[in-house]
């Protein structure tokens, strides 16, 4: 309970006193740097939390009807095999397989195109293996496989190929798929969950690495500043003090994004905030020093 108050008291003077930031250089670094990890735990629990719910576990229903939905799409009639690195099929080639055979795979209103970003093809797979990399645009495909190739339009509109010279060999059919499914079934009830935690895992991992990493160019800037009005920090005490600072910028646009919120997105932002918050307790630290009584002789 103790610990638990201190790091409230520590949060809120951390926000809202100037004169806080002089407590701060007094601590010990480790004490600023547990407070750092402590705030981010939580607030990734918090933008987790509204991530699963509003964007997650919506699609409860949908994600448990995976199994059964991609057995289903599978065409009936085909089926792949790969030997030595080369294709073979049983259907008549070319072979295409539209986009809209994946509608049952997507929620309600919202179809593949948009998902996919292929507004601008007709089919998900051509199956051709006489034909050859070149030939993909001019089949209106997202991707496809040759006899030695299987190549696909990425998401920045090119072309990415790769040789199946090192697949083992393996065949696909519509048998292969439903067995498949059959294995995923049992986990699909933990799939929300795994997501969950999987989220809240890279989140908070990506608030403390970035920040911590951020605050070597941002503890610099409250050094110069610093230095500027003449406070006699440290680079260690400006990266410590940004310790408790970062929280603020990362809090604010984070849940404006988190929450679709418009807000501004101008190159050097976080740095003109950091920057007149340095302003801001470098002089109240100053006027701290100045109003204490001079040593006696």
């Amino acid at each position: 309970m103790e610990k638990l108050n201190t790091f409230k008291q520590t949060l809120i003077r951390s926000v809202t006193s100037l004169s806080y930031y002089h407590d701060v250089f007094q601590a010990k670094f480790t004490f600023s740097l547990k407070f750092f990890y402590s705030y981010f735990f939580l607030f990734t629990a918090l933008t987790t939390s509204i991530v699963f719910f509003k964007n997650l576990l919506p699609y409860q229903s949908y994600i448990q009807s995976i199994p059964s939905n991609l057995a289903s799409v599978y065409p009936d009639e085909l089926a792949i095999a790969i030997h030595n690195g080369e294709v073979s099929t049983n259907v008549d080639e070319p072979y295409f397989i539209p986009i809209e055979t994946l509608s049952s795979l997507f929620p309600d209103k919202v179809t593949p195109e948009e998902l996919l970003s292929t507004a601008n093809v007709q089919n998900l797979l051509v199956i051709d293996t006489n034909a050859a990399v070149d030939d993909l645009p001019k089949l209106s495909t997202l991707a496809l496989l040759t006899k030695t190739s299987f190549s696909f339009i990425n998401k920045n509109g090119n072309i990415e190929t790769t040789p199946l010279k090192n697949i083992e060999s393996v065949e696909i059919s519509k048998t292969t798929v439903t067995d498949l499914s059959n294995k995923l079934r049992p986990f699909i009830p933990y799939a929300l969950p795994a997501l969950g935690i999987l989220t809240f895992v890279v989140s908070f991992l990506s608030f403390t690495s970035w920040n911590l990493i951020a605050l070597l160019y941002f503890a610099f800037v409250i050094w110069l500043v610093g230095k500027g009005i003449g406070s006699n920090t440290t680079y260690k005490q400006s990266y410590q003090m940004g310790l408790h600072m970062i929280i603020v910028p990362t809090t604010i646009f984070t849940l404006l994004t988190t929450g679709g919120i418009p807000h501004p997105t101008f190159l050097f932002r976080d740095t003109l905030l950091i920057t007149v918050w340095s302003i801001l307790i470098h002089r109240s630290l100053k006027q701290n020093y100045s109003q204490k009584p001079a040593a006696a002789e």
